[in-house]
């Protein structure tokens, strides 16, 4: 964030994407335990191809930092997706690939990575999922 605004041209505004860990849900929790547990499939194959993480940021806290670094006229907007079914089905495939490999390479645990993946694809039938909203946070130098 320091080199942003140390870079950033006089009255240059800054853009920060980072999702709403303000709003929860079941669906919305749902969505993120089939996220974590598709990361736990990459990290058990050892290949950096996951997907990204949550990172709970407290948005008062980040405004608060940009503020001492000198941004001024710090606004948020919120966005929603309807793009979850697509989403989801992208983390599906790559669990079920994984999974598959798993299967093959590490056979005396793909029995407990399966039971998980069935529980929670359960719990995604009978409650659903909902991305969290993006926050763009919007500074001014």
């Amino acid at each position: 964030m320091k080199e942003a605004y140390r870079v950033l041209k006089k009255e240059g505004k800054a853009y920060i994407n980072i999702l709403d860990t303000r709003v929860t849900n079941e669906r919305i929790e749902n969505m993120d335990y089939f996220r974590r547990f598709a990361d736990e499939l990459y990290d058990e194959l050892k290949i950096g191809e996951g997907m990204c993480e949550i990172k709970y940021v407290d948005i008062g806290q980040l405004k608060v930092k940009l503020l001492e670094i000198g941004f001024k006229d710090i606004h948020e907007q919120i966005s929603k997706t309807t793009e979850e079914d697509k989403y989801f089905g992208r983390i599906d495939n790559g669990i079920k690939a994984n999974l598959s490999r798993i299967n093959k390479e590490v056979a005396e645990k793909y029995m407990g990575y399966n039971a998980r993946y069935e529980d929670l694809l359960g719990k995604v039938k009978r409650i659903g999922i909902e991305l969290r909203p993006t926050v763009e946070i919007i500074c001014q130098k």
